[in-house]
């Protein structure tokens, strides 16, 4: 984080002083996960009251830009609004995106010092059910190799992308569970891995092969990678009946999709 980056924080939390509803200012995003360059925006979030968050959420008003705030060619702030309900409800079950958000998260002005606190617990690794969470994502990234088997004999671009995106992910996944480390969403994937302590052995260049050649040589070696790396949980009813389950008949209980948790 450079000094002008630091003087728009300044600017951000004096001009949140001044508004009765604003209870904390965070500072989130690249600078705070170290991932900044100089003209980097400022993300973060604004937490405000409860009856703040119900008119914004109502009228869908739940973003704050300023470029006003940044005296950098091309600077702005990028936040959007939450209430203490909302960061409550991510420490309780938030997915890992929603966690990965305050990773290193910054306090930069609050009425509440609680919320510091519930800000720190968002950001942990939710270790209950991680071993049935690898299940799951080892049978979608087996699914997906299977995919992109058939996108090949049907000479389809579009499947293969899909599948190949989707092995990518899951094998990704499988990575940073092992480590326990919250996936940040697609934009910082393959940076979080690469920053994984413990994975397979070029992993990264795998993954990244998978995702330009698409084809179903480039899918086994992320797989047997995996496989060799090591022992992995397994789904009691093997990957095709747990991808069913998880991609195709998800909508029966009203769960996310698994590539949200």
């Amino acid at each position: 984080m450079q000094q002008h980056h630091r003087d728009a924080i300044e600017r951000w939390a004096k001009a949140a002083a001044d508004d009765d509803e604003v209870l904390a200012v965070v500072v989130a995003g690249s600078l705070t996960k170290g991932y900044g360059l100089a003209n980097s925006d400022v993300d973060g979030f604004v937490i405000v009251t409860d009856e703040a968050f119900a008119r914004r959420r109502a009228g869908g008003e739940l973003t704050f830009f300023s470029t006003e705030l940044c005296d950098y060619e091309g600077g702005y702030v990028d936040a959007k609004y939450v209430d203490r309900a909302f960061l409550e409800a991510v420490v309780e079950r938030g997915s890992e995106p929603a966690r990965s958000a305050f990773l290193g998260a910054i306090m930069a002005w609050s009425t509440d010092p609680s919320i510091d606190a519930l800000v720190h617990a968002a950001a942990t690794y939710p270790r209950a059910g991680v071993e049935q969470r690898m299940a799951r994502f080892l049978a979608q990234a087996q699914a997906a190799q299977w995919y992109v088997g058939e996108a090949a004999k049907r000479d389809d671009p579009y499947l293969a992308g899909w599948a190949a995106s989707r092995l990518a992910l899951f094998a990704c996944r499988l990575v940073l569970a092992h480590n326990r480390v919250l996936y940040p969403y697609h934009k910082w994937l393959l940076r979080t891995v690469a920053e994984a302590p413990d994975r397979p052995h070029d992993f990264v260049d795998l993954v990244r092969a998978l995702a330009i050649e698409r084809t179903p040589a480039a899918a086994e070696a992320v797989v047997v990678s995996l496989l060799l790396f090591r022992e992995w949980p397994q789904a009691p009813a093997g990957w095709s009946t747990q991808f069913m389950l998880d991609s195709e008949w998800n909508w029966l209980n009203g769960e996310p999709p698994i590539d949200d948790l």
